[in-house]
């Protein structure tokens, strides 16, 4: 799946959730958040990866201290530890070579934002 592609789905996933399941996505969006927190806090088993938002170490060609969703295991007490050695294929390694791009652009765009006020 394309950067394109998961746009649209994350666009279109609120709608889908209300046409589904009659309720609103932000019942989803807790429950997502529940169990963010639960992994982070309890942790999880070890041979268990996840997708968690934070500070990059410069794996997968993430730039350093960008806050950006990788693999990790969850050791609990809020210990996360980044799983950095996973093949990657080509198309993926570009997808968050492009995404990372445009994180450190719109970064630098409000940077110069704030420095002009």
């Amino acid at each position: 799946m394309c950067i394109r592609d998961s746009n649209n789905t994350v666009t279109k996933r609120g709608s889908d959730i209300l046409r589904y399941t009659k309720t609103s996505s932000i019942i989803s969006a807790c429950y997502s958040i529940r169990d963010h927190l639960k992994y982070w806090f309890y942790g999880l088993p070890e041979d268990q990866i996840i997708s968690m938002g934070v500070l990059s170490n410069g794996c997968y060609g993430v730039p350093n201290n960008l806050v950006f969703s990788l693999p990790v295991r969850c050791r609990g007490g809020f210990e996360v530890e980044v799983v950095d050695n996973l093949n990657l294929s080509e198309e993926l390694k570009n997808e968050i070579k492009l995404l990372s791009e445009l994180l450190t652009k719109e970064i630098h765009l409000v940077e110069e934002g704030y420095n002009q006020e």
